[in-house]
């Protein structure tokens, strides 16, 4: 996502935020990150489905981190925040669960 040039992340730690790109790249190791792309993600990923996208993140904002790793939408850790607003804007499973 972009606001005002600068491309930001959805972030689950200490609540759920929005950070800079580049902050979030500096939270890693040697400043080491990996980028996937989706197959097919220039027919899934529409604009409608990218603005679903961000209204479910948007709805995770303020959330508490999950240190228990819990399936519930009170609190939200990293990967659970990724897997959920795919699921719920595009009925994509991103890797299996592991409940």
């Amino acid at each position: 996502m972009e606001i005002d040039g600068e491309l930001i992340v959805y972030e689950a730690v200490q609540p759920v935020k929005m950070t800079p790109l580049q902050d979030w790249i500096r939270h890693g190791e040697f400043n080491h990150y990996v980028a996937k792309r989706l197959r097919d993600a220039d027919k899934i990923l529409t604009s409608n489905v990218l603005l679903d996208m961000e209204a479910i993140a948007n709805g995770f904002l303020g959330k508490n981190y999950d240190i228990y790793f819990e399936w519930s939408d009170e609190k939200i850790y990293c990967s659970e925040l990724v897997w959920k607003i795919y699921k719920d804007a595009t009925g994509i499973e991103i890797g299996d669960l592991k409940l």
